[in-house]
């Protein structure tokens, strides 16, 4: 491993965008080709779309390239308790699916296989690819230029919640989370202008804004302030200003917002919706489908399946990935989930709280647990942190 002085003057010698030189150029296309689709919704939610496709043709080019590593990549402690996780799911899931004879519950386990999958395919590239920041970093860039073509032409109603190319608002807003939190984790590894970061955080930011997300607004301020908090600076001069940084950021935030509310619309309509916590129907316990936990506790054991909403007297999703995990795949379930979020936070504990922590907390009240991207970012979090204290545009690591 290359030290940090040799690898910033590599970065300072090469100043090149693309990264030209890939050792596995299709199976890195087909990465690249996968996040920058990632925002296309071609069919009705619930179904797969083209990333996930673009994902499994990618496993299956590392399958048949080099199976001894997908083998290596099953024995990494974060890889095999997403493989246990779908284990337990296809178990649990099976059960509900014979007793009621319908495949729904199956089929969510069937996103949780994509989900594996799709992680070894992209942990692939992290390990054998030396540019693998760069080519992460040109995808999310990708992906948030074809959301800001969208957004040029279409030009959502100021006041209404914007879609874009997703089905949902909430889909948008999580998507400028997870977008955000990509660009600020890789920017140190690339040697890239941070201008180059600052328009992509920003440009995430906007689509946040317009989902009118609560979970993803108050996420992505958690995200921004967590970062001015903890990231590393090796900037001296950067290093006295953090503490005026960290008071000035909220201030300002709230100022612009005070000032502004009524020149630009969209704080306005940002403002009304936070306005608006606790007080909708859907803040409430049973808006966000709780009550469904209190009232069948004896699920708690080891889950009632995930689908077939039908069974219970309040027949929606809960909002939660937590309470999705608990009551669907009871204290099992949630165990393996929460044992991985242990694996990763010591692996990389400050990166973990920098870019995940605001993901868990949008993740309160919402359910992203089938969003591949979501566990692609744990994964390269898991991935870099052996090496989060140095910048490597030219590192490659063998794990």
């Amino acid at each position: 491993m290359p030290s940090p002085a040799a690898i910033d003057r590599a970065i300072r010698s090469q100043r090149r965008f693309l990264p030209l030189e890939l050792s596995n150029p299709v199976i890195a296309a087909l990465v690249v080709v996968a996040l920058v689709i990632w925002p296309v919704y071609v069919f009705p939610a619930g179904y797969p779309q083209p990333v996930t496709f673009a994902l499994l043709l990618a496993f299956v080019c590392v399958l048949i390239k080099d199976p001894a590593s997908v083998a290596g990549m099953i024995r990494k402690p974060e890889i095999r308790l997403i493989a246990l996780f779908l284990v337990y799911s296809l178990v649990v899931n099976s059960i509900f699916s014979m007793f009621y004879q319908d495949p729904e519950p199956l089929r969510n386990s069937a996103y949780y296989m994509q989900v594996l999958l799709g992680c070894i395919a992209i942990n692939y590239v992290l390990r054998t690819e030396p540019t693998a920041p760069r080519l992460l970093t040109i995808a999310i860039l990708g992906a948030l230029a074809v959301q800001f073509v969208t957004f040029a032409v279409s030009v959502p109603v100021q006041g209404v919640r914007a879609t874009l190319l997703f089905e949902n608002p909430n889909q948008l807003g999580f998507f400028g989370l997870l977008a955000l939190a990509f660009i600020l984790l890789l920017q140190r590894y690339t040697g890239y202008p941070a201008i180059v970061s600052a328009l992509g955080a920003a440009v995430s930011v906007l689509f946040v804004m317009l989902s009118l997300s609560k979970g993803a607004i108050l996420a992505g301020f958690a995200l921004l302030f967590l970062y001015l908090l903890l990231a590393p600076i090796r900037d001296r001069r950067w290093q006295r200003l953090r503490p005026a940084l960290l008071i000035a950021f909220p201030l300002a935030v709230i100022a612009i917002a005070v000032i502004y509310r009524d020149q630009i619309a969209m704080l306005g309509a940002v403002a009304d919706r936070l306005a608006e916590i606790g007080a909708s129907s859907d803040d409430s316990f049973a808006g966000r489908s709780y009550i469904r936990i209190a009232i069948w506790p004896q699920y708690l054991l080891f889950g009632a399946g995930e689908g077939l909403l039908n069974r219970w007297e309040y027949p929606r999703e809960i909002h939660s990935m937590f309470g999705t995990l608990l009551f669907s795949y009871g204290l099992p379930g949630l165990g393996i989930v929460c044992v991985l979020l242990a694996v990763v936070w010591r692996r990389n504990p400050r990166d973990f709280i920098i870019y995940f922590v605001p993901i868990l907390l949008y993740s309160v009240v919402h359910q992203p647990m089938r969003q591949s991207m979501m566990w692609t970012l744990l994964i390269s979090i898991a991935h870099f942190g052996p090496v989060s204290g140095t910048r490597a545009s030219g590192y490659a690591r063998k794990r």
